[in-house]
């Protein structure tokens, strides 16, 4: 009897203990968990918000401000790095912020920080690349088959001298023939010049970046008289010599165009990759007018009026809106008709050409009907709803 008194008390116990266990379990994961992490979501987005509105109101600065959200972050458990559009670091509670943020770029912008060079930093535009140039390229010629070795030489060299040595190349030849019916150049050339002590120097590069400076100079004065717009930190564009590391970085889609904004940053393809148009950027009024620079600042200065809070149709309306007014440029017109719900309902699944010009045409009539400050009024309640 004893021993089946003991054994029962033995056995409660442990039932106690194990649904004890098992109720502390059940409440952690499905209650208190939960709770925790809505309850992190929350002052994450409360402090966000916070420091937002103070950047927006131009606080950021101030010691009150500091302290504040010092305290905040404090408070919650939190880290936050605030970072500017020329990154710069505005605040930071991080250990290694400075290698944090290399990380950050190089996760989000594909920025090689073993590679990025930057070609040109002004108070109000930085211009840099990504990846390393090409110190030479090569392709290959026919030659005829009539001519005689020596003719092959003399020809090649005056092809070579009038065509690339006399635009500041250096080139190299070799002929091959190993058939006896297949006779052919091998023409490297440089795509860089050398200086006076053998090394490389950057001037194609350099004049990339300062064609998109002075498109930049000549067209901003305008964005932000008619946005209103006074971007205070430098203005970034990253220079890309590749059509994959430019969609891959700015997670672009669809067709392949000269330029791109994608979350404060304007991406630029190379001249020499734009399509039917390798030729405009050795000339300044072309570049001007064709160059990508202008059409993604004003995509820049909607979104930043906005709060990102604008339909990509309209965006891209007021782009080629306003780059039209700026430079006169206009896309082919696209015949056909569509209601504005399905312009932004399906504006990514459409053709970019039709959907480009009916944006455009929207935006005109728009204006047509009620001018330009009521367009410019309308991307200001867009940034209000944000605070609402």
């Amino acid at each position: 009897m004893k021993h089946s008194i003991t054994g029962k008390i033995t056995a409660i116990m442990i039932s106690i203990v194990t649904g004890t266990v098992l109720l502390c379990w059940f409440a952690n994961n499905s209650l208190l968990e939960n709770y925790y992490v809505e309850h992190k979501q929350k002052k994450l987005l409360d402090t966000f918000e916070m420091a937002d509105k103070a950047i927006r109101e131009e606080r950021e600065n101030e010691e009150s401000f500091q302290i504040e959200l010092e305290k905040q972050c404090a408070n919650s458990n939190i880290t936050m790095m605030i970072i500017s559009s020329d990154r710069t670091i505005m605040h930071s509670n991080v250990g290694d912020d400075e290698e944090l943020l290399l990380q950050f770029m190089e996760l989000i912008f594909h920025v090689d920080r073993h590679k990025a060079k930057v070609l040109e930093n002004t108070e109000q535009y930085m211009v840099e690349k990504t990846k390393d140039s090409r110190l030479a390229r090569e392709f290959v010629a026919a030659l005829p088959i009539e001519l005689s070795k020596d003719d092959w030489i003399d020809l090649l060299r005056r092809y070579i001298n009038d065509n690339f040595v006399s635009e500041g190349m250096c080139a190299d030849f070799a002929i091959h023939d190993t058939d006896g019916h297949n006779p052919h150049a091998h023409i490297i050339l440089t795509v860089r010049p050398l200086d006076e002590n053998g090394k490389w120097q950057y001037k194609t590069e350099k004049e990339y970046a300062e064609l998109i400076q002075r498109q930049a100079d000549t067209y901003y004065t305008m964005i932000a008289k008619d946005f209103e717009w006074n971007k205070k930190e430098k203005i970034n564009f990253i220079f890309f010599e590749t059509k994959e590391d430019f969609m891959s970085s700015l997670f672009y889609r669809g067709n392949i165009t000269m330029g791109a904004y994608y979350n404060g940053v304007i991406g630029v393809l190379s001249p020499n990759l734009w399509e039917n148009q390798k030729q405009y950027w050795k000339k300044t009024d072309d570049f001007l007018e064709k160059g990508p620079v202008v059409h993604e600042m004003i995509h820049f200065a909607v979104d930043d009026k906005t709060m990102g809070n604008c339909e990509e149709f309209l965006s891209e309306g007021i782009a080629l809106y306003y780059e039209k007014k700026y430079t006169g440029f206009s896309m082919p017109v696209s015949k056909g008709q569509i209601t504005t719900k399905e312009l932004q309902q399906n504006f990514d699944k459409l053709d970019s050409s039709f959907a480009y010009w009916k944006s455009y045409e929207w935006v005109q009539k728009f204006v047509e009907c009620y001018g330009e400050k009521t367009l410019q009024k309308a991307l200001q309640q867009m940034a209000e709803k944000c605070y609402k």
